[in-house]
């Protein structure tokens, strides 16, 4: 790369990101069964609808898959299907529930190769009677195929709690931390699992609201429960968990990756109607959330919150306003660093994924594409998509191999009227993310750039160095660059 005062021309070196499933050697969840017979397979860098997934499900499910991306097992909190979809012998009967938000998730036994620890939680309509509990699956049971250990199923570790589980990978990145939350109680549950085995004891955080009541006065079962419901998400670097409660506000908490902490409650100041999933963008700058419609209300709308902003969780904006039935519930970052959107319909199948495109950046340039993801035609979305996680050595795919140098594509930015205002032009047929950043590291703008688009840009800069970086789904370029007026 080449730095030019003055005047500046950029030529920008070419660095193919080739969309292939190259994995690392950890465990990953590059293929997902969700829904009614839904399963996505990522290993080509792009989800591809496949058949044979098992699960019949309106909620919570989780997959794992072997470092090279193929399937393991998965689950919906009650049974384990292994990789050529058959129950597993002793895979029925777990005491989680297939109704509840985040049923289960799937940790690796740090310690000791091919076992893996399920954990699972109970649903509001069993009044979570079953709590917090984890099951011990060994894949090299059953010729290979796996299956649950007799001894080491459905281990209690507290009740009540909520419909939440996940999971945080620790500072040291030697041992994960397994959060949920208790019931009648604002208490955060993180117990950690290391190369020693699961800490039993939990680390505890009374922190932020008390998670009870939830009305649904048409229904006397789950009225007063509803409020059990919804994520408990992590940002990608851990340091942030949002937690949603059916029918009260958004809080944003702070976590300590070293002692397992929760702290320094943000609570959203209008609650959102009904609201039960989030996920956080790849960047972890904005936040999106959902709300859908019930025999309570009407909504049906997916917000962004801008956490790049002072106080975050008043920067929100709708992102999408469904108006024909459809409920946007599950969403969930891919492996492909897309965020994917499962919409359900009580009266019709939804044979779909939608995708919020440009998840980063804020509105108008992050989108909501409806039906960006068709299912095999025996399948359908409902209200959940896998319960995921960052693991050690976590990559989208669309990182890997970022640095391969392409040089028969030229991608030139040029000044155009002085020294601090330039021509970007993107001779590609898809859409370029332009980023700016200074000598620091601080990201100080960002931009899109549609199919083959020229665009005039003055930077009030003060004189220096800067890097620009065009990203794409297949490229990312860069360029170090200097004003000097």
């Amino acid at each position: 790369m080449s730095e030019i005062k003055g005047k500046l021309l950029i030529a920008l070196f070419v660095l193919s990101s080739i969309l292939q499933a190259q994995v690392s050697s950890f465990y990953n969840s590059n293929i997902w069964y969700f829904g009614k017979y839904a399963g996505l397979n990522f290993n080509a860098g792009y989800p591809i609808a496949v058949y044979g997934g098992q699960t019949n499900t309106v909620e919570g499910v989780a997959t794992i898959c072997d470092p090279n991306g193929n399937l393991l097992f998965y689950t919906e909190g009650t049974k384990i299907w292994n990789r050529f979809h058959q129950l597993m012998p002793n895979g029925t009967g777990l005491l989680g529930h297939f109704s509840a938000t985040q049923s289960s998730i799937i940790v690796p036994d740090l310690n000791i190769n091919n076992k893996f620890y399920v954990f699972t939680v109970d649903a509001v309509e069993n009044h979570l009677q079953n709590g917090f509990r984890y099951s011990i699956v060994d894949m090299t049971l059953n010729n290979g195929l796996g299956d649950v250990v007799p001894s080491q199923k459905n281990i209690l570790l507290h009740s009540p709690v909520c419909e939440k589980v996940t999971a945080i990978l620790d500072q040291n990145e030697t041992g994960y931390w397994i959060l949920t939350h208790e019931w009648n109680s604002n208490a955060f549950y993180a117990y950690h699992l290391t190369v020693n085995g699961l800490d039993t004891v939990p680390v505890v955080s009374n922190c932020g609201s008390i998670h009870s009541g939830g009305a649904y006065p048409n229904y006397a079962w789950l009225d007063g429960w509803l409020n059990a419901e919804g994520y408990l998400r992590p940002n990608r670097s851990g340091t942030k968990l949002a937690v949603l409660r059916y029918r009260a506000p958004l809080e944003l908490f702070d976590f300590d990756r070293g002692t397992g902490q929760v702290s320094n409650p943000i609570t959203a100041p209008i609650p959102l109607e009904q609201s039960s999933v989030c996920e956080f963008s790849p960047d972890q700058s904005k936040l999106y959330v959902s709300t859908i419609s019930s025999a309570l209300a009407t909504t049906n709308y997916i917000y962004q919150f801008d956490l790049s902003q002072p106080n975050p969780l008043n920067n929100v904006q709708v992102l999408v306003h469904l108006t024909d039935g459809n409920e946007p519930s599950g969403i969930q970052i891919g492996p492909d660093g897309n965020v994917y959107v499962s919409e359900f319909n009580a009266s019709n199948d939804v044979k779909y994924l939608s995708r919020i495109d440009n998840p980063d950046l804020p509105i108008p340039y992050s989108t909501y594409v409806r039906n960006a993801v068709p299912l095999t035609n025996d399948a359908s979305a409902k209200r959940g998509l896998p319960n995921l996680y960052y693991y050690k050595g976590f990559q989208f795919i669309t990182e890997v191999n970022k640095n391969e140098i392409n040089e028969n594509v030229n991608f030139v930015f040029k000044s155009n009227l002085s020294n601090s205002t330039f021509l970007f032009k993107n001779p590609f047929n898809e859409k370029i993310l332009i980023k700016i950043y200074d000598v620091s590291g601080k990201m100080l703008e960002q931009f899109l750039l549609s199919e083959k688009e020229e665009k005039e840009e003055t930077l009030n800069y003060n004189n220096g160095i800067y890097l620009s970086i065009a990203l794409s789904d297949k490229h990312i370029v860069s360029q170090k660059f200097s004003i000097n007026n």
